[in-house]
């Protein structure tokens, strides 16, 4: 029997995310989730409630000593060597797999070939509007109708152990498909007896908190999505999407202006959990009206990519290298605040900085404060762990004096005296290895 993971990274997915991973796990052995540090709705509160019920799902907190794992190919590489799995399904909080005859997919993914690429295509659902949703209900139940299939031109992808490893296959295009940079591609089949039950569009707030920081994110970087595009404008113009346009918007969504319809389009009747042995599944942490409010998760969104636009012009204006002396400072806390006897210094220059302090054996929960340097500056930090004698535990940073922060990795501090806390959660050593990139300024 294979071992099968579902990998995803996730932000502002309250609504849906209790009713994905409930559905997932009924095919899957378990779930791998990096939930985004800009993530405000619940989204992380909901899946620690799972994981305390005794749902196998891991966030990508608990794994040590690896970077990046933000990264979808990151995620999947734990998978593979964390959690041997033998197959994993790269999906998003809004993708649920189903098999049309059965139901439940576990037995068709059991028999992939590992040798072989499969796709499975979208079946994208239609939003329609109702009575006030009941909290316990798993949310695809709303959604029982979907669009013309020859409207679908995406897939996504599995990913066997035998295409990780002997392929070296790389998620591209969105967890779409792969790419094998270093072999020849195998053979791809388009598997016919599955479909991924798509739910892009499921209410105007989580449209809203979606698109808005979701666009303005890839407009900065000059490429704004298309398929997101059209839908942006229209809430720049109107501030609110009414249940018509939320239907149009899911009959259109991801689909090019050319391949757009002319006409009515044909819904078809057959909800996700119809005649599906799986049924029923009810929720017990989901509140759907919660997520009405839309502001405050756009509002702190917007204010991350203030932010990342600052940090990241001020690193491109900043690279003069002074000629002052420039040093660090670590102070812990050994039960009686943070003073010059317990602090270490030592020097530090613009550009990459990876420092070790010999502070002697520490006990768990330790409290850490770094000033990274002694004048006003833009930190980009990489790296901060306790190290004891065969392993390294990572520093949690808990706050900052800077004046920009985004996502707890770019600093910009106005302050001649920058703080950045950290707190060693559990954990006991003897060093500390702190590395960062410090620009003067």
């Amino acid at each position: 029997m294979k071992t099968i993971y579902a990998v995803l990274s996730t932000n502002n997915e309250a609504d849906i995310i209790e009713s994905f991973c409930r559905y997932t796990l009924t095919y899957c052995d378990g779930i791998i989730i990096n939930i985004k540090e800009t993530s405000v709705d619940g989204t992380a509160e909901i899946v620690d409630k799972l994981i305390r019920e005794g749902l196998n799902i891991t966030t990508t907190d608990s794994f040590k000593g690896i970077a990046n794992l933000s990264d979808i190919n990151v995620i999947m590489r734990c998978a593979f060597e964390r959690k041997q799995a033998d197959l994993v399904l790269p999906l998003d909080p809004d993708e649920f797999l189903l098999h049309l005859k059965d139901g439940n997919p576990r037995t068709a993914l059991e028999a992939l070939d590992d040798n072989t690429e499969y796709k499975v295509k979208w079946r994208t659902y239609v939003y329609e509007a109702g009575e006030k949703r009941d909290n316990s209900v798993f949310l695809p139940e709303y959604f029982p109708r979907y669009r013309e299939p020859a409207l679908e031109t995406y897939y996504k992808t599995c990913v066997s152990r035998r295409l990780y490893s002997d392929k070296n296959g790389k998620l591209i295009q969105g967890k779409h498909a792969l790419a094998y940079p270093e072999g020849e591609a195998p053979e791809i089949v388009h598997h016919n007896e599955m479909v991924m039950a798509h739910y892009p569009v499921r209410s105007s707030s989580q449209m809203i908190q979606k698109i808005i920081p979701g666009q303005m994110y890839y407009m900065t970087k000059d490429h704004p999505t298309f398929h997101w595009t059209p839908i942006y404008q229209y809430i720049k113009k109107h501030g609110v999407v009414e249940d018509e346009q939320l239907a149009r918007m899911s009959i259109e969504y991801a689909l090019r202006e050319h391949e757009i319809p002319n006409g009515p389009v044909q819904l078809s009747d057959a909800p996700l959990m119809e005649n599906n042995p799986l049924r029923p599944i009810m929720l017990r942490y989901t509140n759907y009206s919660q997520y009405e409010n839309y502001l405050p998760p756009v509002l702190e969104e917007v204010e991350n990519l203030f932010n990342y636009v600052v940090s990241a012009k001020m690193l491109k204006v900043i690279e003069r290298v002074s000629e002052n002396n420039y040093f660090c400072q670590l102070y812990y806390d050994m039960g009686n605040g943070f003073c010059e006897e317990n602090s270490l210094k030592m020097p530090c220059q613009p550009g990459n900085n990876r420092i070790f302090f010999d502070t002697g054996e520490l006990p768990p929960n330790t409290l850490f404060r770094l000033a990274p340097c002694n004048s006003s500056c833009i930190i980009r930090m990489k790296k901060a762990h306790i190290c004891g004698q065969n392993n390294k535990t990572r520093l949690r940073i808990t706050r900052s004096n800077a004046k920009y922060n985004l996502a707890n990795r770019f600093f910009r501090f106005a302050t001649v005296e920058p703080i950045i806390s950290f707190r060693a959660a559990d954990a006991c050593g003897a060093s500390i290895e702190i590395e960062y990139n410090l620009f003067i300024g």
